[in-house]
This record gives C-alpha cells, sequence and structure tokens, in this order.
C-alpha cells in the first residue's frame, strides 16, 4: 500500500512540474507582431484573425507591436501582461489603427502611439504600467472610454502631439499626472474623470491652443497646471477639492465661454448668485493675469447628443454626427471617413440613424 501511496505522489509531482512547466511557457511568448501582410508573428499567439480583425482567445505575456494599417485589435477582455520593461502595445507609424477590450498591466507604456493618425483607443484598462497611454508625433487620433489608473507615472502623456481627442476616460490614482501635454496644441480633453492622482490633474508643459472642457478634476495635488502655456480655453469643468485648484506658472488662459454659457465650477467658490442664473456675480480669481468671469455654481452636467463639448446642442452636433454617418468601429468604412466613438450616442459600435436621431432629439437644448 505504501508503494502505491509513493507512486501516487510522484504522479502528482510529476503533474505538477508539467503544469507548472506549461504555464511558464505560456508566459515566455515575448514579442507578437501583426505583420504588415497581415500575418501573426508567431502563428501560436492567442489572436483569432479575421479580415483586418484580430481578436484574441487568450492573454498574451509579452508585448505586441503592430505593423499593419486598419487593423482592429480586439482584446476581448484578456490580458497584455509585461514584465516592466517593454511597451504592451506599440503602433508606430500607422493609419486607421483601432485598440479595444483589453487590459494592459507591468509595461513600461502600456500603449505607445508614434508618429502615427487615426489611431482609435477604445474601452481599455490600463494598470499598474509606467505611463497609461503615450502618443509622439502623432495627430488626430481618439483616446475614449478607458480606465486608465495606478500607473507609476502619467496616466496620458501627448508629446509633441496635436489635433487629439482625449475623452470620456477614468484617469485616477496615477503617481505623477492624469494627462500631460508637452508641447502639444489644438487637442481637445473633454468628459473625461480626472482624480486622485498625486501631482496634477492636467499639467501643460508649453502647450497651447488646447480645447479643456466638461472634465471632472477632482482631489489631486494640483487641479491644473499650465506652464508657459497660454491662450488654452478652459471651461464647463468642475474643480473639485484639489489641494490647488489651478497652479498657473506664468500663463494667461481663457477660463470662461462667456455669458450665459459660463466658466467652471470651483468648490472654493463662495460667491452669491443674486439672480439666480446659475452663474457667480464675482469673478473666480485664479492669480493676478487670470481669473474666471463666469463661475458656474453647480458641478458642470454633461448633455446627451453635445459631442463637441461646447455645451449646447446644435448644427455643429448635426453635422459631426452626419459626417461619421456610416461608420462602424470595425469598418469597413467609406472612403474618407473615421469612426467616432464620441457620435456613436447609444454605443452599438457603429453611427447610424438611431445616433441621428438622439442628437436631433435634443437639438436646441
Amino acid at each position: 500500500m505504501w508503494k502505491e501511496s509513493i507512486a501516487i505522489s510522484i504522479l502528482l509531482l510529476s503533474c505538477s512540474l508539467v503544469l507548472g512547466f506549461s504555464v511558464l511557457s505560456a508566459k515566455a511568448i515575448g514579442t507578437v507582431c501583426i505583420r504588415a501582410d497581415g500575418s501573426i508573428d508567431p502563428p501560436s499567439a492567442p489572436i483569432q484573425q479575421s479580415g483586418n480583425t484580430y481578436t484574441f482567445i487568450g492573454d498574451i505575456y509579452g508585448r505586441i507591436v503592430v505593423e499593419r494599417n486598419g487593423a482592429v485589435v480586439d482584446g476581448a477582455g484578456y490580458t497584455v501582461q509585461g514584465d516592466g520593461t517593454a511597451n504592451g502595445i506599440d503602433l508606430p507609424n500607422l493609419t486607421s489603427v483601432t485598440i479595444m477590450n483589453v487590459t494592459i498591466s507591468n509595461c513600461d507604456c502600456g500603449i505607445n502611439i508614434t508618429s502615427s493618425d487615426h489611431i482609435v483607443v477604445l474601452r481599455t484598462t490600463l494598470t499598474n504600467n509606467n505611463d497609461g497611454i503615450a502618443l509622439d508625433d502623432s495627430s488626430y487620433n481618439i483616446i475614449y472610454g478607458n480606465i486608465i489608473t495606478a500607473n507609476n507615472f502619467e496616466g496620458i502623456y501627448l508629446y509633441y502631439s496635436s489635433s487629439n481627442t482625449v475623452s470620456g476616460n477614468q484617469i485616477m490614482s496615477n503617481q505623477f499626472d492624469g494627462i500631460y501635454l508637452y508641447s502639444s496644441f489644438s487637442n481637445a480633453i473633454s468628459g473625461n474623470q480626472i482624480e486622485s492622482n498625486e501631482f496634477d490633474g492636467i499639467y501643460l508643459y508649453y502647450s497651447t491652443n488646447n480645447v479643456i472642457t466638461e472634465n471632472n478634476i477632482t482631489n489631486n495635488e494640483n487641479g491644473i497646471s499650465p506652464y508657459y502655456s497660454s491662450n488654452n480655453r478652459i471651461f464647463h469643468n468642475s474643480f473639485a477639492n484639489n489641494k490647488n485648484q489651478v497652479n498657473p506658472q506664468t500663463s494667461l488662459n481663457i477660463w470662461a465661454n462667456g455669458y450665459p454659457s459660463g466658466g467652471n465650477h470651483w468648490s472654493n467658490y463662495n460667491g452669491t448668485d443674486s439672480d439666480h442664473d446659475g452663474i457667480g456675480d464675482t469673478p473666480y480669481i485664479i492669480d493676478a493675469d487670470n481669473q474666471d468671469n463666469y463661475p458656474i455654481m453647480s458641478p458642470w452636467v454633461h448633455k446627451v447628443g453635445d459631442v463637441n463639448f461646447d455645451g449646447k446642442i446644435d448644427v455643429k452636433d448635426v453635422y459631426a454626427v452626419s459626417r461619421a454617418y456610416g461608420t462602424t468601429l470595425k469598418g469597413p468604412n467609406p472612403s474618407g471617413l473615421y469612426y467616432t466613438p464620441v457620435c456613436d450616442l447609444n454605443n452599438d459600435n457603429k453611427i447610424d440613424v438611431r445616433d441621428l436621431y438622439l442628437v436631433c432629439v435634443q437639438y436646441g437644448t
């Protein structure tokens, strides 16, 4: 009997060693490439191809390099797990690529976009990386609906990048800044929840002509810090319980959208609203050169259908949805047109009559 027990023990130990080796082998995938010709290298990677769509069928331990224009990489809820030294997903010199539905952790940069345009990063989770998402010399990209939390440095980092949209993201508890713009201009930063980052909610370094609207900027060391960054339009945001709401550092910016549209909501504003129009009677003073002339008494609430985040639903919003009409997340799309997530008002991955109806029914509000 004791011989049988020993034999069973040896068998179980052998199975454990084999299983352990299999797990270690799975984690040793290393670099996975989606090549320009559409092939997957190595072919054994847990990715299933259907046309230009590449869908995960398992976790990836290592990194992904995308070389194919027009690719849609759908993580399907799986994870890219790095070793802390390489980027999770690299997108170099590309156009019209979508990254979606993937969790990326323990990487140098979760998603690194370099010299690329019309990249969409949608519904991803980036956590415990050095940087969450970085754009370097890249324009006309959309970072929308992602969860970016607990990264060691920046949540989203724009470096010499312009005309990008960063919208609808949850950017929380990063160890430096929620969003950092370095020499970047004409970007739209809108509708984000930017909370409990250890330095700045938004940091602007020599960055101008950006539009920053409808963000909820809460419990950061500094709500927003423009450093030698002037001519940015900053309105309809809610600044709440930041240690310093604004740290302007030699900058002159526009803090309101006129009357009656209004400026920003400030949790430490102690003015009155004697005429009950929702706008404070006195300006909110930031420093000697900056003030919000029309502080909003209550936190800003986004209107469904206000796709350009200007506080009203009008012909500009109808035009934006009409312009993207007929596009879908996974394409193919009509020539020259791109899927725009903010115009997909019912979140069904396509822009059609339902979205046009939703914006039209709210027209004029």
